[in-house]
Order: structure tokens, then C-alpha cells, then sequence
């Protein structure tokens, strides 16, 4: 198409114009075994010996690695949140939410551990955790919605098996008990 035919808009006011514009994604559905992998990772980065800080660490790298890999960064020099891309080629970014979530419940079991093991109990710690909790929430709800776009019928299931999961967690540890 030559500029004169495409107008003054380019490409993307062509397609908005007269041409039908693909909503969903441009791949086949991913096919992700969500909960083996976070089996096989939970029991060979700590939660085997109930190390929630081993794990964590685990998933902080492993966080860091995926954006690295993705070209998924967020600025130079001060952190600047990037919004999570909509369409994606490649299967690693459902790795993303899963991470931080595992990151998050992570550290919100260990501060639980930490505030039980101390001798005189720290409300704040407790509070902390259950922030923890609930972050963990969001990013298996995230999760949950982009596999709901661009995952299978058996990664999806998985996902918003996991989100329940966590979510009943968290609803148990805030003492939230009608909606556990």
C-alpha cells in the first residue's frame, strides 16, 4: 500500500477504518503446566526444609531473569512501572505474575514465622504479612486473567485454582471468616 492509500493515519487508521483489526491474541494458546512447576520449584529452592527466605531469594532472581529475557524493563535508574504487555509472543511473560505471587506469599509466610517464633508477638508483623497476602492475591488474580486470554482450558483451570488457593490463604490469615 502506498502512503497515498493509506491516508494520513498510517496503518493503524486504515485498519480502524475499513479493515477488521484482530482482538485476540496472535498465537496459538499456550499450553503451561502451571502447578508442577510450582511444585518442582517450591521443593528445589527451599520449601523443602520450610525456607521461605531461600525461596524468595529464588524467586527475586528468577523474576529478575524473566525481565532480562523479555527485554521487559522499567526505566533507567529509578523504577518506573510499565503496564503488562497485552499481546505477547512469548510464553515466559506468564511466568511474570506467577513469580512475583510466589514472591509475595513467600515473604508473607516467613514475616507469619518470624512474628511467631519471637517472644513477644509484633502486630505490625502480622499485619505486614496478611499486605503480603493480599499482594500475592492480586498477582495470582493477574495471572488468572491474562491465562484466560492467552493460555489452554488446563492452564486456565490451574490458574484460577491457584488463585483461589492463595485467595482462601489470605482470607484465612486476615480471620475473614464467612468469605474463606
Amino acid at each position: 500500500m502506498s502512503e497515498a492509500e493509506l491516508g494520513e493515519g498510517g496503518p493503524e487508521k486504515a485498519d480502524a477504518e475499513g479493515g477488521e483489526v484482530p482482538t485476540g491474541p496472535t498465537h496459538e494458546p499456550f499450553s503451561f503446566k502451571l502447578l508442577s512447576t510450582l511444585q518442582a520449584q517450591q521443593s528445589l529452592n527451599g520449601l523443602r526444609h520450610n525456607d521461605h527466605l531461600r525461596y524468595r531469594q529464588y524467586c527475586t532472581r528468577r523474576l529478575r531473569r524473566l525481565y532480562n529475557v523479555l527485554k521487559f524493563k522499567h526505566g533507567r535508574g529509578r523504577y518506573k512501572q510499565v503496564p503488562f504487555p497485552d499481546d505477547f509472543q512469548d510464553m515466559r511473560y506468564l511466568e511474570i505474575p506467577l513469580a512475583s505471587a510466589e514472591r509475595s506469599w513467600s515473604y508473607g509466610v516467613q514475616l507469619k514465622a518470624d512474628s511467631a517464633a519471637a517472644s513477644a508477638l509484633n502486630p505490625r508483623w502480622r499485619h505486614h504479612s496478611i499486605q503480603r497476602f493480599s499482594k500475592a492475591v492480586k498477582w495470582a488474580q493477574m495471572l488468572e486473567s491474562v491465562c484466560k486470554i492467552h493460555a489452554d482450558q488446563r492452564t486456565q483451570l490451574e490458574a484460577e485454582a491457584y488463585a483461589a488457593h492463595l485467595e482462601g490463604f489470605w482470607l484465612v490469615e486476615k480471620e475473614s471468616w464467612p468469605e474463606a
